[in-house]
């Protein structure tokens, strides 16, 4: 029997935790459910050992089910809070009872936009291309792809290529920069972004940006699936995902188009101050917006928050793993999460439901809810974002 949505938690149980461990801080490895007209699971921990609770299937999941749905892998010394094992009463039904997707709906679509929430795996430069101005857009994760939870759009310019200053009045933005230097106004002050480096922009955040290097390349991920149409009204269908040739200004006309077609709000001024390389490594506490540098955020073991559920309002997890040869995964599904991975560094080796997928530097791959993936780490040094919603 698969291992469930559950074992997407790997730390440790400590002897206080109400579970009849024969053994102390057993590591926990997952959990196999029971016949629902039983009230009893099989739980396996790392040192073999099997043991068994009688406990309602609510109780079991608010412990178990939804730990796991909002952690990753190597968590080191994780605690379980008991309160988790309070009746749950606001658990839709496919979280207390998941699912496996199977058969043809669980084969990956590989090389293309799937046009529904499928799992798939892009090639970097594949997508759906538009030109805006000076930027080419390339769209990797539509609304039609993710079920209008959210949207992966990156952009490409030559040196001089600017955004306006702006806002999403609805939409949370994530950006991280794949390449070259890039110039982003955010909230009022200027920061130099380089590879790596990261930046959080809540709902209502005035902010814009100008590529500084030719061949400047940054992932935007939206909520929801306002913000792709905006951009998508702002420009025109392209061929390819390289920046065009010549440097353009946004014209008004596709400005008032985005607004009028999408989330997107043009903010009049200018900030005077000069631009400063980013240099900040620690992840606030509360939502806001901030940028990290490469290498900053919260660390646990060999992954990296660059932005938490506190951060985000919980709309979504964002994250850096890198390790060596041979970390990952094993076969598992979320029950309510979205599992997606980009490719940075090295090359991450993709299980997607019986077939290898290498992911390298740009190259993406969706996990929907309830769809069976793994990953494992294969070069000398790996990094991957992954990125969970909601």
């Amino acid at each position: 029997m698969p291992i469930r949505d559950y074992s997407g938690y790997e730390g440790w149980l400590p002897r206080k935790f109400d579970w009849k461990v024969q053994q102390p801080a057993q590591k926990f490895i997952g959990v196999f459910p029971a016949p629902a007209n039983t009230r009893k699971h099989k739980i396996l921990f790392g040192g073999g050992e099997v043991i068994y609770k009688n406990l309602p299937r609510r109780s079991f999941i608010g412990a178990a089910g939804l730990a796991a749905g909002s952690s990753l892998l190597n968590w080191g010394s994780s605690w379980i809070n008991p309160a988790f094992a309070a009746e749950a009463t606001d658990v839709p039904s496919d979280v207390l009872s998941p699912v496996e997707v199977s058969g043809a709906d669980a084969q990956a679509v590989f090389g293309e936009l799937p046009g529904t929430k499928r799992m798939y795996v892009l090639p970097s430069g594949s997508g759906e291309f538009h030109v805006i101005g000076g930027f080419a857009m390339t769209r990797a994760a539509r609304p039609a792809d993710t079920g209008n939870v959210y949207e992966l759009n990156f952009f490409t310019g030559r040196t001089g290529a600017v955004m306006p200053r702006h806002l999403h009045r609805g939409s949370h933005i994530a950006l991280l920069v794949m390449g070259g230097e890039i110039e982003l106004e955010l909230d009022g002050m200027r920061h130099i972004l380089m590879h790596g480096d990261f930046a959080n922009i809540p709902p209502g955040t005035a902010h814009g940006w100008t590529m500084r290097s030719d061949r400047s390349k940054l992932a935007m991920y939206s909520m929801n699936d306002r913000v792709g149409n905006a951009f998508v009204a702002m420009g025109e269908p392209y061929t390819r995902a390289d920046a065009p040739d010549e440097v353009r200004a946004v014209s008004a006309d596709a400005l008032a188009l985005a607004a009028e077609n999408g989330d997107f709000q043009l903010v009049p001024g200018e900030v005077t101050d000069e631009a400063v390389r980013v240099s900040n490594l620690e992840l606030p506490l509360t939502a806001g917006a901030y940028v990290l540098a490469d290498g900053g955020g919260e660390r646990f073991g060999g992954n990296v928050f660059l932005a938490k559920n506190a951060n985000t309002m919980g709309q979504f997890l964002f994250l850096m793993t890198e390790g060596g040869p041979g970390g990952g995964v094993p076969p598992h599904f979320h029950a309510r999460h979205f599992e997606n991975f980009l490719g940075i560094d090295g090359q991450t080796l993709g299980w997607a439901y019986g077939k290898t997928a290498r992911l390298r530097e740009g190259d993406y791959f969706q996990a929907p809810p309830r769809n069976l993936h793994s990953f494992r780490l294969a070069d000398s040094y790996n990094r991957f974002a992954a990125f969970l919603s909601p």
